[in-house]
């Protein structure tokens, strides 16, 4: 007879479906666990300057630039709400010239949009997050006025509890 700690795989597996229906039942379940590994969490926000810890090697250059295209593109996506972003493509040459016009596209929106672009501050002194998963493992910067609406990372064991 198969046991763990005394009881048999028989209870173990009755317990497991006791559980499981308590909480609603399967559907429910899995629902809840697909909603917590496709979910993002951010750090408590801190300055530029504080993340890199006062980095001279052009690293603080590289994450603004990073993070002003990462914001100017979400903005342009939002306007953009009714475009095919990641349509299903048969081959490299729709591939290619899908890409080619979302990229003039875009470009026709910064022309457009030149104020906000040019009026767009992000310095040392400017509030980022770290992104990261359920489980704690990094996804990169952001601003965070993008992502202050996300749920603090404290622990992998809290992240499901959300």
């Amino acid at each position: 007879m198969n046991t763990l700690n005394g009881l048999t795989l028989e209870a173990l597996t009755n317990e497991l479906n006791n559980r499981v229906e308590l909480m609603g039942g399967a559907e429910v379940v899995m629902s809840h666990y697909d909603s917590v590994y496709s979910s993002m969490f951010r750090s408590e926000p801190m300055t530029i300057k504080a993340y890199l810890g006062g980095c001279e090697d052009g690293s603080q250059d590289e994450l603004i630039a990073e993070l002003k295209e990462n914001y100017l593109d979400n903005l342009f996506r939002l306007d953009n709400k009714d475009f095919d972003f990641n349509p299903d493509l048969d081959c490299d040459y729709e591939s290619d010239a899908h890409y080619d016009l979302l990229a003039g596209m875009f470009d026709c929106w910064l022309d457009a949009n030149s104020g906000i672009v040019n009026n767009l501050v992000i310095d040392e002194n400017t509030l980022i997050c770290y992104l990261c998963n359920y489980k704690g493992e990094g996804e990169g910067e952001a601003l965070y006025i993008e992502v202050k609406n996300l749920k603090v990372f404290k622990s992998k064991r809290e992240s499901f509890n959300f």
